[in-house]
């Protein structure tokens, strides 16, 4: 898929396969209400040498993420039976989202000025000379977690810049590259603040495997659809700067995953299967027709594009935002200098 300005996404969400393999719901995950997430819900440990450093706040940006691929697959031992879902996002264009960031934002700025914390804006924050030493990343940027099969589109709002640090994942510093981190030190430093740039990652579906065991007779997979905030990637990014070589940064990465609700139709673009094949075997070998054997190898394979309502999908995205800017508010507010 390429991410280009006329679609961030072309793909889907999927409907549970279901064959002759057989087939288990996802496995259960810890989730928390949207109206109930606070700074509890996150890694709060991470950062907490770093809110009270300073009680302005620098707002350089926000990242918005979506996941817009994945996929699972499941296989017996010796290959007996194989399923595999593929799930692709569709309807969403780089304008929608940047419009979604730019909206996400201003929530966050209002949510924070509410505590009470001075706030610097991105402009006052790009003039710092030290701005210039980041390495700032295309939007959309596009990355994969080395972990699963996850594809994710970043952008940022408009007239903003996209940028990650070595912490994030995925990012496009590498594990060990300081340059950003070291840039934010002496913006930090110069401005006399800490920087907070939330980091809101929007997935579409939940996979699921069962069977693919040496003692599995069936192999099977699904994926859940509806909008979800995703944990672990989602969360704050805090630095402070304490002079030009000492500051630091690091995440507060959400531990809990929120569901939002459903804003699209699923559509099926691809179903490879040859349950019709082991069935006519199976049924003959019952009758004694069939010689000595196994029968033929299973496999289902399907592929399911998510295809959202603009409307709806920006709705359930900015509910979810201004959740997880409430959260990191309320750490600013918490977390002061003394």
């Amino acid at each position: 898929m390429e991410i280009t300005r006329r679609g961030l996404a072309q793909g889907a969400t999927a409907l549970a396969l279901s064959s002759s393999f057989g087939i288990n719901n996802a496995s259960a995950q810890s989730y928390v209400a949207a109206n109930a997430l606070s700074w509890s819900d996150f890694d709060r440990r991470a950062v907490s040498g770093i809110l009270n450093q300073a009680d302005a706040v620098a707002i350089p940006s926000y990242r918005l993420g979506f996941v817009v691929r994945n996929g699972i697959n499941a296989i017996t031992t010796g290959g007996r039976a194989s399923s595999q879902t593929d799930v692709e996002l569709g309807g969403l264009d780089l304008a929608i989202a940047r419009s979604i960031a730019d909206e996400a934002m201003a929530d966050f700025i209002v949510q924070v000025r509410a505590t009470g914390r001075r706030i610097i804006g991105a402009e006052e924050v790009k003039a710092s000379p030290s701005y210039r030493e980041l390495k700032l990343a295309p939007i959309p940027w596009t990355g994969r977690l080395p972990t699963d099969a996850r594809t994710m589109a970043y952008v940022a709002p408009n007239n903003h810049d996209l940028f990650f640090i070595n912490l994030d994942m995925p990012n496009d510093q590498g594990a060990f590259g300081l340059t950003n981190p070291r840039a934010f030190n002496k913006i930090c430093t110069a401005l006399g603040a800490i920087a907070a740039t939330p980091t809101l990652v929007i997935d579409f579906a939940e996979l699921a495997r069962s069977g693919g065991g040496a003692f599995a007779g069936h192999a099977s997979t699904s994926a859940r659809p509806g909008l979800f905030i995703s944990e672990l990637l989602s969360g704050g990014l805090f630095h402070f700067g304490r002079n030009a070589m000492v500051g630091g940064g690091n995440r507060s990465g959400l531990q809990k995953r929120v569901r939002l609700g459903d804003a699209g139709q699923m559509i099926e673009t691809r179903n490879r299967n040859n349950a019709a094949e082991v069935a006519w075997w199976n049924s003959s070998a019952a009758m004694g027709v069939q010689g000595p054997g196994s029968g033929p190898n299973g496999y289902v394979m399907a592929g399911y594009r998510y295809q959202v309502d603009p409307a709806a999908f920006r709705a359930l995205v900015l509910a979810g935002a201004r959740a997880l800017n409430r959260a990191i508010a309320q750490g600013l507010a918490e977390n002061r200098p003394r």
